[in-house]
């Protein structure tokens, strides 16, 4: 996933990162601008009113107007449901549209949500990316790095997605345990 989002990033793609609670979604786009956007902007919409995602929007918009936007601007915690998507439509369409015309990559990050949602269906020029479980091959190779024995990898990453359903979260969890 860090390297598919690396790749968008380059591209100077809009991305939106869907998932469900606590899958990463927020680790992933640090993990993806840190190393080649690290001066990129991070806006927080964390337990902000529809309305104030609205006027940040608007804002950020303007900002990006003036021309003083770094290569990639993160927004992140952005609520996808149908109510808050008609209220803040317009403005988020706005930051795009001059994103773009800046020459400025966006990745968007979902509280929760789905790739049903009406924002999915709306922005058709929006690359998914939808943070799912951890397969078991993948937790064996986490479980190597956190210096398990190469003969114990696969067990100990089995008993993990038998106990996690390969949440990524809980996984971790369970591996430093």
């Amino acid at each position: 996933l860090t390297n598919r989002l690396q790749k968008l990033i380059q591209q100077r793609k809009v991305v939106l990162i869907t998932g469900t609670v606590y899958k990463g979604k927020t680790t992933l786009a640090q993990l993806g601008a840190a190393s080649l956007c690290p001066d990129a902007w991070w806006v927080s919409l964390t337990e902000r009113s529809i309305k104030d995602v609205d006027n940040l929007l608007l804002a950020l918009g303007q900002r990006i107007d003036i021309g003083i936007v770094p290569g990639l601007i993160i927004i992140d915690d952005l609520d996808i449901t149908e109510k808050a998507y008609r209220a803040y439509h317009a403005s988020l369409q706005l930051v795009l549209h001059r994103a773009y015309a800046a020459g400025c990559g966006v990745i968007l990050t979902a509280q929760g949500g789905t790739q049903s949602s009406s924002i999915v269906r709306d922005l058709a020029n929006v690359e998914l990316l939808e943070v799912g479980a951890l397969a078991n091959d993948e937790l064996a190779a986490l479980c190597l790095s956190h210096e398990c024995p190469p003969d114990l990898a696969q067990v100990w990453a089995t008993l993990i997605v038998a106990s996690t359903q390969g949440h990524p979260k809980l996984a971790q969890v369970r591996l430093e345990e």
